[in-house]
């Protein structure tokens, strides 16, 4: 019909356009040709409808037929088009559709645009018919994407985009005949994916009923093979998450159970706790965060390069590691977090601080900050809710940490190791400029250009700014490490994985040389002059693709070599279960005569009294709101006691017009607080307003008197702590 419309040549419209006959015959890529059509179409209905306000949406499946059908449209001036893509943002996307009076309104959009989101005034729908799938990639050993043809189901709730404000029509770029053999309904996810997650997730679970993955998933509707079942189990058992019972029933570790707790996909959550077992565990669930995240941090115009955006934020180094472009891409968002938490969240805190004793001035500058802070992000690029969305996850994982409290929360530090906010430093320099120099499609109804600014002074972030040698390092020694878990030969043939070596010229670290890819093909001519080995025991050169992202897709066919070296002996799968001693706490204590440590409201003087026999008195100084003195007894000669200071406000913060004897603040070292903030009438809100006000107190006083490097330490149950979200608190005013 279509062709019949636009008058089109074609002898074959199924070769021609669907590539072959039917469904079952033909790959689902989209030629030149389909695009052609669909610039023609859109063409057509724009010159026969009458109506300028009726909208055109245009069904694509990947984010690069996106970019080639904007290409086409992008020159002609009768339309606006627009974009809808998982990484672009939504909810901006839908605020600049507003209906115009002068130019026709074209969408292009993946399969988002099928129920989650409405777009008004919609009168016409061109389907692909194609779609991107995730499936699981046997020869990759991952889950990866892939173009398939639509159902019916599918095509039909396509087709219900259009109609319901005004008369619709919908277009299919297929044959009569070829849409009469597609599927009825697309295959359920379930028969299609590794189903590790979901195998672990049902094991977890506390009822007898339903934790045995292997009888419970072949009673739905749509079963998978038992042999994806079983598979799952037997690399969770590799994984030491589950653990295999003698009766044949599989029980989750701690270590399985801490995995799922994560809001995060069954990859992201073995990389977060990969590298926090490298003393990298907040870096780790950054990481983790922005492999699930769309649209990520770094704001990309459609249309352009990413590496023209990512460049802005990662220079790769000569001593660097060597990575592909999904590597860097996530590298660079990373350090696009770390750069807004210090070029602009720092001085939000800072500001913070500033209004802390005058509340109404502070609540008119936080409508204020929203607003600048939009500005800051478009200035330099950045996407602020996916910003905000990474540190709403990032606190929700924190929580569930300290509720498990692994040893990888105790080995990692307590702030990431290359924050230290006063070594970096950036100064904005704006630029003025246009829309169309700035790759920005420009909103409805805008006849002219708008200009807009941008920050130039670039890169912001250095080569060697948050020591981004040492983290790109280890980020892609854990992407090896977890390639390799993830790949494990499940039958026991782990296909020859016994030591990695990286190919070096013509030798590998032992000085063999590696094996001759042309010998095995038979098509080596050098014979013996040839400088690579002829034997079939050589070692082969490592596969690039199979240590990357996007993984080698040759599988165990690969030339190149899959090998690795030895694992790391590691401790994240246990829980923290070592004997507090003594000792932990005085090594963060100063030496005797080199200041003192300050003790908290100690209303009894009872940790203080603990204290006084394990470390010198004369360095200890405690307060209490206790206003009548009482008999210490000897042991407590030398400890300088301050009675009756109520907490925070008269310890931290005193008046002056209070008078008294003043803590020595500038000796103090190091500060102890038990938080009494667990009365039985206290709720959880006025604790963790009791914390954010001793939190606000105390960093103007570490201003005033320089304390920077004074370590606090906050005593409380880690079930309490996770409750009252106290490191989130802390880093609102640190």
């Amino acid at each position: 019909q279509i062709n019949e419309l636009l008058r089109l040549k074609c002898e074959n419209l199924s070769l021609g356009y669907c590539s072959g006959p039917s469904p079952g015959m033909c790959h689902a890529g989209i030629e030149n040709a389909a695009y052609q059509l669909i610039h023609e179409l859109v063409l057509h209905i724009h010159t026969t409808e009458p109506d300028i306000e009726k909208s055109i949406l245009v069904f694509l499946p990947t984010y690069q037929s996106l970019e080639k059908q904007w290409s086409l449209l992008k020159p002609l001036k009768s339309f606006k088009v627009h974009v809808l893509h998982r990484s672009i943002d939504t909810e901006q996307a839908l605020k600049a559709m507003n209906i115009s009076k002068s130019h026709r309104k074209v969408i292009l959009a993946t399969n988002i645009a099928e129920s989650s989101v409405t777009i008004p005034k919609v009168g016409y729908v061109i389907d692909s018919c194609r779609s991107l799938h995730v499936i699981w990639d046997k020869n990759r050993k991952r889950e990866s994407a892939e173009l398939v043809w639509v159902s019916k189901s599918q095509a039909e709730q396509r087709r219900g985009r259009t109609g319901r404000t005004c008369d619709g029509q919908v277009y299919r770029l297929v044959t009569g005949a070829f849409y009469g053999q597609l599927d009825d309904y697309e295959s359920p996810a379930l028969t299609k994916l590794s189903l590790r997650q979901q195998t672990l997730l049902l094991c977890c679970a506390e009822s007898k009923i339903i934790n045995d993955p292997r009888a419970l998933l072949q009673k739905v509707m749509d079963p998978p093979h038992p042999d994806v079942v079983q598979d799952a189990l037997d690399l969770l058992v590799h994984l030491k998450a589950l653990e295999k019972t003698y009766r044949g029933s599989y029980v989750p570790t701690y270590y399985g159970r801490l995995l799922i707790s994560f809001c995060l996909s069954f990859d992201s959550s073995i990389i977060v706790l990969k590298l926090a077992d490298m003393g990298m565990l907040r870096e780790g669930i950054l990481i983790g965060i922005l492999f699930d995240l769309l649209p990520l941090p770094i704001f990309r115009p459609f249309g352009q390069e990413m590496s023209l955006y990512t460049r802005s934020y990662y220079q790769a180094s000569s001593k660097g590691p060597e990575m592909g472009p999904m590597e860097v891409l996530y590298v660079a968002n990373f350090f696009a977090f770390q750069f807004w938490q210090c070029a602009f969240k720092d001085k939000c805190r800072f500001d913070k601080l500033e209004n802390i004793f005058d509340i109404s001035e502070a609540n008119d500058k936080k409508i204020l900050l929203q607003k600048t802070e939009e500005d800051w992000c478009s200035v330099h690029g950045l996407v602020l809710p996916a910003l905000e969305k990474v540190i709403e996850t990032y606190d929700g994982i924190l929580h569930t940490l300290h509720q498990y409290r692994p040893k990888c929360l105790i080995i990692s530090n307590s702030i990431p190791v290359y924050y230290d906010s006063s070594k970096f430093e950036h100064v904005c320099r704006l630029m003025h400029t246009t829309d169309s120099e700035a790759g920005i499609l420009p909103l409805p109804d805008e006849d002219h250009e708008i200009e807009y600014a941008k920050c130039v002074d670039l890169p912001y972030v250095g080569a060697d700014d948050f020591c981004a040698q040492l983290v790109s390092t280890r980020f892609v020694s854990v992407l090896k490490e977890t390639r390799v878990d993830l790949s494990v030969d499940l039958s026991g043939y782990r296909s020859e994985y016994a030591q990695y070596s990286h190919y070096n010229g013509n030798q590998g670290d032992d000085g063999a040389a590696p094996l001759c890819r042309y010998f095995v093909k038979g098509s080596c001519t050098r014979g013996t002059a040839c400088p690579f080995s002829h034997s079939p025991s050589a070692k082969r050169p490592a596969c690039n693709f199979f240590f990357s992202l996007k993984g080698c897709s040759n599988g165990d066919s690969c030339f190149f070599s899959h090998d690795v070296e030895p694992k790391r002996d590691s401790t994240f799968c246990f829980p923290d279960d070592a004997f507090a001693e003594a000792e932990s706490l005085l090594s963060l204590f100063p030496s005797p005569g080199d200041g003192c440590v300050l003790v908290l409201d100690d209303l009894d003087l009872r940790l203080s009294s603990n204290l006084v026999h394990e470390y010198e008195p004369s360095s200890i100084v405690a307060t209490t709101s206790q206003t009548d003195p009482f008999d210490l007894g000897p042991s407590f000669d030398g400890v300088r006691v301050f009675w009756g200071m109520g907490h925070p406000s008269e310890t931290i913060m005193p008046r002056r017009e209070q008078g008294g004897e003043m803590i020595p603040w500038s000796e103090v070292k190091c500060i102890l607080w038990f938080p009494r903030t667990g009365d039985a009438d206290c709720g959880e809100g006025l604790q963790r307003g009791a914390l954010e006000t001793f939190f606000g107190y105390l960093a103007i006083r570490m201003l005033a008197n320089e304390l920077g490097r004074v370590p606090l330490v906050v005593a409380m149950n880690n079930i309490r702590f996770s409750r009252l979200e106290v490191e989130k608190v802390a880093r609102e005013s640190f």
